[in-house]
């Protein structure tokens, strides 16, 4: 149910990003720069044939297969995660890194460029736009949570060595209860040995000592029963 959940998220979070630049590439292109919060947010039209800052003009072919590359490890990591609520955050995040990359993957396809229209006037930063405000929040998330909610143990789905230890886990757990299981009147043999030297108390003999101490009267009986048989042979005699 989570993953259907999440796919509708995924595409409403690109059908977004690819309306917000129909409207920039049709009402903005044109117009020149409009503010949003004056001295802070401006729209402002700009096209990108390489990556951020301006690295890698040109190489449109290049960025295509480099974000197809990058989307398969994000679906390999997706596929990954247990299927946990303490592990929602995270698929969250990569579902929203995703619907990024595939948004500015979509622009490089059909034009062979990203369009950017959001500015940021209060220091120098490239113009970007929603699917870019998608990768840059989810990045800055993802190293929240690794640093103040997950712990390293957490990440153990991505070991396949972690993964076979887990998996032996409860066959040793199995194994210390069945030692540490009590004996036939609920208590264990340490307990049994406390309560045999608890002072006052006289310490019932063993099992083992009770046999050995039949064995010496049925050999006592087997004695006294032959030395009447020879007494008896001498009498009638």
């Amino acid at each position: 149910m989570y993953k259907l959940r999440h796919i509708f998220f995924f595409v409403l979070m690109i059908a977004f990003d690819q309306y917000t630049k129909y409207l920039a590439r049709t009402e903005l292109a044109a117009r020149e720069v409009i503010p949003v919060l004056p001295g802070i947010l401006s729209l402002h039209y700009h096209e990108n044939d390489g990556a951020v800052w301006g690295i890698l003009s040109g190489k449109v072919p290049f960025l295509i297969v480099f974000t197809l590359i990058i989307l398969g490890g994000m679906v390999w990591f997706y596929s990954r995660i247990p299927h946990t609520m303490r592990y929602e955050p995270l698929r969250l995040i990569i579902v929203c890194m995703t619907a990024g990359a595939v948004g500015n993957l979509i622009d490089r396809i059909v034009y062979g460029k990203v369009t950017d229209f959001l500015c940021i006037e209060l220091f120098r930063f490239p113009i970007f736009n929603v699917a870019d405000c998608y990768i840059t929040i989810s990045a800055a998330l993802l190293i929240l949570l690794a640093i103040f909610y997950y712990k390293e143990e957490d990440f153990y789905f991505l070991s396949r060595r972690r993964r076979k230890t887990n998996a032996e886990e409860p066959s040793s757990d199995k194994q210390t209860e069945e030692e540490e299981q009590p004996s036939s009147n609920g208590q264990t043999e340490e307990e049994e040995e406390r309560e045999d030297t608890k002072p006052g108390i006289r310490p019932l003999p063993s099992r083992k000592k009770l046999s050995s101490d039949k064995q010496r009267q049925r050999a006592a009986w087997s004695e006294e029963l032959n030395q009447l048989a020879q007494n008896e042979e001498k009498d009638d005699e």
